[in-house]
């Protein structure tokens, strides 16, 4: 893992997956995550100098990973898919959504960045090879998402006398559970159509089923969302701009998205009658 001037390699911050990286001989290590500020987490700090102290002891080398044993060797030659792991799809995957899901005009939807989100909730497994991450891992995720996803909202309690307001979290909801583990099942399903996994692995995830209504195990449950009546619709088109108000009756005329009317152009549109 030789370097110019015998400089040790920079971590950097590996933006879809926002973890400390360090490339070793040809290949990216991801550490903790980076966290919200410019600068790297302490964790990051103590992940990276620890490997540099190794990097120095050994000449700028690091032994277990430029120098394979010859067991590590003959695993890698026998079954190469233990050397690609879980973060390493993700990033693929990622870098697949931002340059496929794009609008009509070229700029690229929120879908990269939803299964980014839904990659967090799989961080613990991030090391593990994409090979042996299967049913009873992705229920682990799920587990992990109802017990640390949700919404905060300020609760008002009385205590000694005297009403104290603390943020409680929610549990999240079921829908948003079942389709952040939709996008982990669908990354899989492309990585096993590029040959990235095996597809048994795919098939196996997609055994796992969706949370059923009134079985959440743990998750909300949400309240229909009803659409409103006539009366309140057209009442609320009188009070918006004129653009506005156009905008809405396509909507409802064609039950298009609001994303698909606002980049709709003269030409889209036929007027021959």
């Amino acid at each position: 893992m030789g370097r110019r001037n015998g400089q040790p390699p920079r971590m950097t911050r590996h933006k879809a997956t926002n973890r400390a990286r360090l490339r070793v001989g040809g290949r990216d290590l991801y550490g903790p995550d980076w966290g919200r500020h410019k600068k790297p987490s302490e964790a990051c700090n103590e992940w990276y100098h620890g490997l540099i102290a190794r990097w120095g002891a050994a000449g700028g080398l690091l032994p277990d990973i430029d120098r394979p044993t010859v067991a590590s060797a003959v695993l890698a030659a026998s079954d190469p898919a233990r050397n690609f792991a879980v973060a390493e799809l993700a990033v693929r995957y990622i870098e697949h959504c931002e340059t496929h899901y794009r609008r009509p005009d070229g700029s690229p939807t929120g879908t990269a960045k939803l299964v980014e989100n839904a990659f967090r909730f799989a961080e613990g497994w991030y090391r593990v090879p994409a090979i042996d991450f299967k049913a009873p891992q992705l229920i682990e995720v799920r587990n992990h998402i109802i017990k640390t996803a949700g919404p905060q909202r300020w609760v008002t309690t009385v205590e000694g006398g005297k009403e104290v307001r603390r943020q409680e979290r929610q549990p999240p909801s079921r829908t948003y559970v079942n389709d952040t583990i939709n996008r982990i099942r669908t990354a899989f399903r492309w990585g096993a159509e590029r040959g990235l996994v095996p597809g048994t692995v795919a098939y196996e995830l997609a055994a796992v089923r969706s949370l059923r209504a009134g079985r959440g195990e743990g998750a909300r449950e949400t309240p229909p969302v009803l659409p409103v009546s006539d009366d309140t619709f057209l009442a609320t088109l009188e009070l918006l701009p004129n653009v506005v108000a156009d905008l809405l009756r396509v909507i409802r005329l064609t039950g298009a998205r609001p994303g698909e009317i606002c980049s709709m152009r003269p030409k889209d549109i036929t007027t021959t009658g």
